[in-house]
């Protein structure tokens, strides 16, 4: 495929994911969220079209850097994959619930493979591994502890239907811990990455 085709594609693709973020909240039967407008999610949708335009004009450069896959992978988590929350099926939008929080991940391979797009060092393949593993692997352990609370009324409580292990303040724990562990690993990791 060439460029303007691909370039066309991931264009559509991104219009497509920054739409849903707008649509299906704006849609659902379920209802905004507290704190969510339509002025909110048109901004989130806006913020959406802007990295769609850093990877369109990386892709229309350097075509064979894969930066603008990851841009394109981290748009399609933070935007599609986040406004599944509001699908009416459980099962949708209880993974929704649990995996869309994890794009950041997606936002730190970006940055520790600027410019070139890959992964140049075996510190870099190490950062990056590290902040997969850990985010995705306690995002999987929560989902495998977190029970909803049976007296919540909020449409954002669906059933969990990877709950083996009900332990919500295990799963909190966890879910602190990573909060913790980011930072504490991320400052010297930044610091590291900025030395000469």
């Amino acid at each position: 495929m060439n460029t303007p085709h691909k370039a066309l594609l991931v264009a559509v693709v991104g219009i497509g994911a920054c739409a849903s973020a707008v649509l299906l909240p704006l849609s659902s039967p379920i209802g905004l969220a507290d704190g969510d407008s339509p002025v909110t999610l048109m901004v989130n949708s806006s913020i959406g079209l802007v990295w769609l335009a850093a990877g369109l004009v990386t892709l229309a450069r350097q075509p064979a850097n894969p930066l603008w896959k990851l841009i394109l992978l981290y748009l399609l988590w933070d935007r599609l994959l986040w406004s599944l929350q509001w699908t009416p099926s459980p099962v949708v939008q209880g993974l929704a619930l649990h995996f869309a929080p994890l794009a950041p991940v997606v936002l730190v391979h970006i940055l520790v493979a600027y410019p070139s797009g890959h992964l140049r060092t075996r510190f870099d393949r190490a950062v990056v591994g590290t902040v997969y593993g850990v985010v995705l692997g306690s995002g999987v352990l929560t989902a495998l502890m977190w029970q909803p609370d049976p007296s919540c009324t909020s449409p954002f409580c669906p059933e969990n239907i990877l709950l083996v292990w009900p332990d919500n303040g295990l799963a909190d724990a966890l879910g602190q811990a990573v909060k913790l562990a980011v930072p504490v690993i991320g400052i010297p990791v930044l610091w590291a990455l900025g030395r000469p």
